[in-house]
């Protein structure tokens, strides 16, 4: 059982996490502790002409949480 989980993202062509650029990190807290197969998630990422990133990480029927990465490399 759990009550948060992490999501990272990375930058880069490989497919070895080491071997790309960690953008950021988004924690997503649950409003109480869920057992593995209890939830399901949509993850929204769009990326501007600019390189401004930015994540949506919804639960279903729960309100979105959402973070916003501007990639400077």
């Amino acid at each position: 059982a759990v009550e948060q989980f992490t999501l990272k993202f990375y930058q880069g062509d490989s497919i070895i996490v080491d071997e790309c650029e960690l953008l950021g990190e988004m924690k997503f807290k649950f409003s109480e502790i869920k057992e593995p197969g209890d939830s399901v998630f949509d993850v929204d990422v769009l990326v501007d002409i600019n390189g401004l990133v930015t994540i949506k990480c919804s639960e279903i029927l729960q309100k979105p949480q959402t973070l916003t990465m501007e990639v400077t490399k």
